[in-house]
């Protein structure tokens, strides 16, 4: 067996979890599938109730009492904080609030591990109590999700060319979004170069690459829409320091697959690279409808390990040997 496998898998032995070990298997069922999109404490934010569906599409294009910023200047100052994000990895919080039978909010917490590689190569390690009792992850070839608290452990797989092109319903036994989406969703990805690959709505007028809209009280923000296979990315840019302030991804038919809000800007350490200074929320909240959930995720001191990337994350057969998986399936 692969050394460096077994050493990912002990790794989560060292996380040191307060709550108790009974808990792990009432957040195991949310977490095997919703903690691999990114969710933490954001102030501003009008994510109400898990799965409310209330956020960006409420958000109106609104007149601009001056001249916007060219599509260029938005890029070349957004791309300055996140280009240097191109390996990502870090221990994070997570808690997940859902609405119980009753209708009231349930919220139960865990640890877990986040290791991330642009374009779209993704992996979480959700722990609780000392124990794994989730994976979620992406590489070219797989989507994939574990459910390690069950008995025996099941794996749930999609080839990636089935999960890019499915619905949010598609999807639902492994992803409610195009896996390519979920690193865009970090807030970790540059704006493309060309305006030909952004999305202008017919409802902008006039129909120029970037948007003035609605932000908390009287305030502005910049709006960039980007396409990712058959779903949109809606990015809302703060105009004073090009921070990502939320973010949406809609479905081909208009309906919201997630949604995301960011706080706590902070530096990210980039090994063997001192004159780089990039920038990343290390507090993100996300609320996918299809779920019923809201994921806060609270990210520790993330860095760009370089070569030092655990790689052996998105190494799926390695995983299922070193999980002793046997049990799996495909998305039903």
């Amino acid at each position: 067996m692969n050394m460096r496998i077994v050493k990912w898998v002990r790794y989560v032995r060292t996380f040191e979890v307060s709550a108790a070990s009974g808990q792990a298997m009432c957040v195991a069922g949310v977490f095997v599938v919703a903690s691999a999109l990114v969710g933490c404490e954001s102030g501003g934010s009008n994510l109400d109730r898990p799965g409310s569906g209330a956020h960006v599409e409420s958000s109106r294009v609104k007149p601009s009492r001056g001249p916007l910023p060219t599509y260029e200047s938005v890029r070349v100052g957004y791309n300055a904080r996140v280009d240097r994000l191109e390996r990502l990895q870090c221990s994070l919080s997570i808690t997940a609030t859902t609405i119980n039978q009753e209708g009231e909010e349930e919220t139960n917490t865990a640890e877990g591990y986040l290791v991330v590689e642009r374009p779209s190569r993704i992996a979480l390690r959700v722990d609780k109590a000392g124990q794994s009792i989730a994976y979620l992850g992406a590489n070219e070839e797989s989507v994939w999700s574990f459910d390690l608290s069950s008995n025996p452990k099941v794996a749930t797989i999609s080839a990636r060319a089935d999960a890019e092109v499915g619905s949010a319903k598609g999807q639902a036994g492994v992803l409610p979004v195009d896996p390519r989406v979920l690193v865009d969703l970090l807030g970790v990805t540059p704006l493309p170069a060309r305006e030909s690959e952004l999305v202008l709505p017919i409802a902008w007028a006039p129909r120029d690459a970037v948007a003035g809209v609605e932000g908390a009280g009287s305030s502005t923000l910049l709006r960039v829409v980007r396409k990712v296979g058959r779903q949109r990315l809606v990015m809302d840019i703060s105009p004073r320091d090009f921070v990502l302030v939320r973010s949406t991804v809609f479905d081909a038919d208009g309906s919201v697959a997630g949604k995301a809000a960011y706080s706590r800007d902070g530096a990210v350490e980039v090994r063997g690279d001192r004159i780089s200074l990039p920038r990343m929320a290390e507090a993100i909240v996300v609320d996918v409808p299809a779920w019923g959930a809201k994921i806060r995720l609270r990210l520790v001191s993330p860095q760009n390990p370089a070569e030092r990337l655990r790689s052996q994350a998105f190494d799926l057969d390695g995983l299922l040997k070193a999980y002793d998986i046997t049990e799996i399936r495909k998305p039903k």
